[in-house]
């Protein structure tokens, strides 16, 4: 086991699912890319507009 592995708390998933940041009535489709108990890697979106002083929901649909 590598020393990045030792330090790493929390393990990240492969994840492949339709997901979507909202932030007030705009939204952004995305790619995820993995996630962990401690947030989520995905794509930045294009076009981005996004405010980063706000909070984003992030949608994921385990149903499709």
């Amino acid at each position: 086991m590598s020393d990045h592995d030792e330090r790493r708390r929390f393990q990240r998933i492969d994840f492949d699912a339709p997901t979507e940041l909202r932030q007030g009535d705009r939204r952004w489709p995305l790619k995820l890319l993995d996630l962990s108990l401690k947030g989520l890697l995905v794509n930045r979106p294009e076009p981005w507009d996004a405010d980063l002083t706000q909070d984003f929901d992030a949608i994921i649909h385990l149903d499709r």
